[in-house]
Formats: structure tokens, C-alpha cells, sequence
């Protein structure tokens, strides 16, 4: 299912400051139905974030490979040219793993196995303050 555009994940971290210090390794999953209207802004909102964050690890899971099919021709043309660096995966164990329910879905896990997740598009540094 779909999460609106602007849907927050249920987080008390999400109105903290912005700019917060990633703890020694953070790894960050995005999982995407390509078609949702939200994708994009998902995929944009974890580019900047990155670029922020350089030292974070980056993966993005695709619920459905056929989505591209289902795209509409600028859509496909801005996903594609997003510029995170890395593979757009389709992983069924780890997406039945993760056990998602609505996307785009964020889950942010530090070097200790603590976790935050949210779903939509909420601010990845909100998110951040979760796991101090």
C-alpha cells in the first residue's frame, strides 16, 4: 500500500533538530513501490540525506520489479537519474523480513542493532535522534 506523499512514521524523534551526528555505522533501507506517487520524493529525500551523511550505508528494496513497467515515462526518467550510487535491489526474503506494510518505508539501523523505522517520506535526521 501506498503511504501518502507527506505521511510521517510514528516517531517523538521526527521533531528534533536537523544536522544530528550518525552514530559510528548506520545502515539505511528504503523500500519502494516504484509506481506510489511518493517514490520520488522518498528517493530525494534519502539522496540529500546521504550527501549529508556520506558515511551512512545505503540500500533500496523494490517491492515489485515490474513497477517499471507500470511507470509513467518522467517518472521512470527521474528515478533513474537520482544519483544515490547505489543498485535498485528486488530481495524477497528481506523484504518478507522486514515485514512491510505501507511504502516508501525507511528503516535506519545502527552498529548495536537498534532500529528506527517510518514510513512516507519523514525526515531521516528525526529519524536519526530515534537511535540516540
Amino acid at each position: 500500500m501506498c503511504a501518502p506523499e507527506r505521511r510521517f512514521g510514528a516517531l517523538a524523534a521526527a521533531a528534533q533538530p536537523e544536522a544530528r551526528t550518525p552514530p559510528q555505522k548506520l545502515t539505511i533501507t528504503l523500500v519502494i513501490d516504484l509506481p506510489c506517487a511518493s517514490t520520488v520524493d522518498a528517493l530525494r529525500r534519502l539522496r540529500d540525506f546521504h550527501r549529508s551523511h556520506p558515511t551512512v550505508e545505503v540500500e533500496i528494496l523494490v517491492l515489485d520489479p515490474a513497477g517499471f513497467a507500470r511507470l509513467a515515462p518522467a517518472a521512470a526518467a527521474t528515478i533513474l537519474t537520482v544519483e544515490l550510487g547505489v543498485p535498485l535491489r528486488w530481495e524477497p526474503a528481506r523484504l518478507q523480513a522486514l515485514a512491510v506494510q505501507r511504502v516508501p518505508f525507511f528503516r535506519l539501523e545502527d552498529s548495536r542493532g537498534r532500529a528506527v523505522t517510518a514510513f512516507g517520506v519523514p525526515s531521516l535526521d528525526g529519524m536519526l535522534g530515534g537511535l540516540q
